[in-house]
């Protein structure tokens, strides 16, 4: 099996990991991203474009000189729409839930 083209590394996604900033990101057959770490030995795959979108974000581009430690930026947070509809209805929720008493 051909090794797959690297795009870039990224911070892995297991809080757990023992090597969090070596996750490799490359792309798959179907042209989506995938991270691959060896520190934890996990492999997440992105399914459709806006996973792909999100992971992407998380790449790192700056370079590390050994010894030295890295400095990460934090992928912003984005809210889907799906998001926003939970956090609506949560906030519908707790006001209906304070006017019954």
């Amino acid at each position: 099996m051909a090794r797959a083209d690297e795009i870039g590394r990224a911070r892995c996604w297991n809080p757990d990991c023992p090597a969090p900033l070596k996750a490799r990101v490359s792309l798959s057959r179907s042209g989506l991203a995938v991270m691959t770490c060896n520190g934890c030995q996990s492999q997440v795959f992105t399914r459709s474009e806006i996973s792909d979108e999100g992971m992407r974000k998380l790449i790192h581009t700056a370079a590390v000189k050994a010894g030295e430690p890295a400095e990460v930026p934090q992928a912003p947070m984005v809210k889907t729409e799906i998001a926003q509809a939970v956090e609506t209805q949560a906030k519908t929720f707790r006001l209906g839930a304070s006017w019954r008493g």
